[in-house]
């Protein structure tokens, strides 16, 4: 049943409003009786419970969960294109916290230093890996100079696995 929250001896929704401020809230029926519905019949109470206060704290997030987590942020700079100092932005911060407020969002220095290293280091490795079985590959290179009057080669290698 739901009404607007009053002053009754049943107990309702643990989410109270502010002093004053009218809000909806659902009545929770005492243990072992049924609640019921808006046409008068009885609802068993196996699906209403309470809530304890304990599973509104937030958990420490675990070394691997935030390993995971770390990966994608990483994801976010090296496959979408997005700038580091996304990190510093506040709405990036509280969007990050609404989704999992135990996740501290690194700084842009460590993501740079530290995390952009990592990932440079583990994508050098993969491409190193595939090398290994390589016997004969192509190679094409591309040379330019900028606007601003600075020399570029690209080097393309090309090979059937």
């Amino acid at each position: 049943m739901v009404n607007f929250a009053t002053n009754s001896s049943r107990s309702v929704d643990p989410v109270l409003p502010e002093p004053g401020e009218a809000s909806l809230a659902v009545e929770l029926p005492e243990e072992g009786t049924t609640a019921s519905s808006t046409q008068g019949e009885a609802v068993p109470s196996t699906s209403l419970h309470q809530t304890a206060i304990t599973e509104y704290i937030p958990k420490k997030m675990g070394l691997i969960q935030k390993k995971k987590v770390d990966s994608k942020l990483m994801g976010l700079f090296t496959k979408d294109y997005q700038p580091f100092s996304i990190v510093n932005d506040s709405g990036f911060r509280n969007f990050v916290h609404a989704l999992n407020p135990a996740y501290e969002i690194p700084s842009r220095r460590t993501t740079t230093n530290v995390m952009l290293t990592a990932a440079y280091a583990e994508a050098n490795e993969k491409v190193q890996q595939k090398l290994q079985g390589i016997k004969t590959i192509c190679l094409t290179t591309d040379c330019w100079t900028s606007a601003s009057n600075e020399s570029y080669m690209a080097v393309t290698g090309h090979f059937i696995n």
